[in-house]
């Protein structure tokens, strides 16, 4: 029994008995704090509370009266803490996250390599020898850049390397890019090492890429340089012949070099630098297909504002007529009349010659059937026809008129003005015989003046000196009445040289073979034609 000693015996008993009491309420009241309520963050320990639980027992010696008391202010404080948390618990967030650690500044690269004195640099210590960095290795390997206290290092690679500008294939020298040198024995022979290495020179090569333009960028500028001065030069081929073709000139000579175009291109370079250069190249686009193809292009474009103003208009009459060109080639021209919107007045629109090699009324039907699909035009639209009175054109029953008239009941037909108006002189022509003469006379003067330039000549001299204007005599054209009108009138301005000339012929004895192989007495013939006139004159 003297070797047992109850837990409460003595102060320091007590003083342990009530303080791992105290701190057990602390526990469980704290448990249940954080059972009922959101997690928060405890803010760390006061310093007080350090001292109180790291305290020594022994230092302190309380009377159990004192422990009560001091038990019970604890737990006074306890409740007034477990308020103070629980209002803290109230303010703070339910969840709270770290803040990350600020992210290290990226290391700096100057401008240019950094490489002080050698003097300032310190030396390198082996086996009680120093070797010191010399001056002139700044000269012999620019590249050098002293970063302390890591020592030399590349400056060329380094910069390289922090801009990733070298594949990961290829392998670097930490001792020149990140490390450093500074064992500068044997330094001279280590950098020219380091500047034929494989690194190095791809870092100098993407280095001097970083600030030149790519080879892919140079390539597409200079297309779009060429492109640029091939459009100017293709757009003067373009208005080349365009005027041409505007002003009905021959575009092809005899050869390429003596060709209209060529030579007012080659006039034209003189002041179009871009030009002039096309002209030297040797595929210049000229040949006579890529000119053909250029008046078609700038024909389709004409027929599609041609067609565009015919739409807006809305209604439309075709105007047809067939004619035989000089090679006996049989062709159809059609024509769209309509009335222009802003001035009320009658528009006429070329569509073009389309070559046939029948004339038959269905063949001709076909034709402008065909023209309206192309130009995307509506027979309904088609409000009138005008044609001349050609059994094939205006047949009751099988002419064009007819079949259209069928598919359009509102298509007019009108018999051309024109042809109408030309009929009627000739049967009037015909049935007088002064006037059938007069006309046959007119056509036999201009014949005789215009058949050759020595007897023009000698009338326009004639006509000088009666101070006579307006135009000479002419032939008669068969068909068309305006020109008969025109050599009408070329005569009557000249009808006192008119005489005097033909009293001169008729006394010159002059002979001619015609195209037909036959000879011809002009004098004979302008003698007749003076008599006949002065018979005239006198009745």
């Amino acid at each position: 029994m003297s070797g047992f000693r109850h837990p409460f015996s003595g102060q320091r008993g007590i003083k342990s008995f009530f303080s791992s009491l105290n701190k057990q309420q602390q526990r469980q009241e704290r448990s249940a704090r954080v059972s009922t309520s959101p997690p928060i963050v405890s803010p760390p320990p006061t310093p007080a509370a350090v001292e109180v639980e790291d305290s020594d027992p022994d230092d302190d010696f309380l009377t159990l009266e004192e422990t009560t008391g001091q038990t019970q202010d604890g737990a006074q404080e306890g409740s007034s803490s477990l308020v103070d948390s629980e209002h803290a618990a109230a303010t703070v967030t339910p969840e709270t996250t770290a803040t990350p650690p600020p992210t290290p500044p990226p290391l700096h690269i100057p401008a240019v390599p950094y490489q002080p004195a050698a003097a300032s640099i310190p030396p390198y210590v082996d086996n009680r020898r120093k070797h010191n960095f010399i001056q002139h290795w700044y000269k012999d390997f620019p590249w050098l850049h002293y970063e302390a206290p890591k020592g030399a290092l590349c400056f060329t690679c380094l910069r390289a390397d922090r801009n990733s500008l070298v594949p990961q294939c290829i392998k670097k020298e930490p001792a020149f890019v990140t490390d450093g040198v500074f064992k500068w024995k044997e330094g001279a022979k280590r950098f020219a090492n380091h500047e034929n290495s494989q690194y190095h020179k791809a870092a100098v090569h993407a280095t001097l890429s970083l600030g030149s333009t790519p080879v892919s960028a140079q390539i597409s500028s200079t297309q779009n340089r060429q492109q640029a001065e091939a459009r100017v030069a293709l757009r003067a081929i373009f208005t080349t012949l365009q005027k041409l073709a505007q002003q009905g000139l021959a575009i092809r000579g005899k050869t390429m070099e003596n060709s209209n175009l060529l030579q007012m291109l080659e006039l034209r370079a003189q002041d179009i630098t871009e030009l002039d250069s096309w002209l030297k190249r040797r595929v210049k686009f000229l040949s006579p297909e890529v000119q053909n193809e250029i008046l078609e292009l700038m024909a389709h474009q004409v027929l599609r504002d041609v067609i565009s103003e015919v739409k807006k208009c809305g209604k439309y009459s075709v105007i047809m007529d067939e004619c035989r060109d000089t090679s006996n080639t049989e062709q159809v021209a059609v024509c769209l009349r309509t009335v222009d919107m802003g001035t009320l007045q009658a528009v006429e629109y070329f569509l073009g010659l389309y070559q046939t090699a029948s004339t038959t009324g269905q063949c001709l039907t076909d034709i402008f059937l065909d023209v309206l699909k192309r130009s995307s035009l509506d027979l309904s639209d088609l409000s009138g026809q005008c044609f001349d009175g050609a059994s094939n054109m205006k047949g009751e029953f099988k002419g064009v008129q007819a079949r259209l008239k069928e598919m359009q009941p509102l298509a007019l037909f009108v018999h051309c003005f024109n042809h109408s108006l030309n009929l009627a002189l000739q049967d009037t022509m015909k049935r007088s015989p002064s006037a059938r003469e007069a006309l046959q006379w007119v056509h036999d003067v201009g014949v005789i003046v215009n058949r050759s330039p020595k007897r023009r000549h000698a009338l326009d001299a004639l006509r000088e000196s009666f101070s006579e204007q307006g135009g000479g005599p002419t032939t008669i054209c068969p068909t068309r009445w305006t020109v008969r009108v025109r050599s009408i009138m070329g005569l009557l301005n000249s009808y006192r040289s008119v005489l005097t000339f033909l009293q001169d012929l008729a006394g010159s004895n002059t002979v001619e073979i015609v195209e037909s192989g036959s000879r011809v007495n002009v004098s004979a013939k302008a003698k007749g034609l003076h008599t006949l006139k002065k018979e005239k004159n006198q009745n």
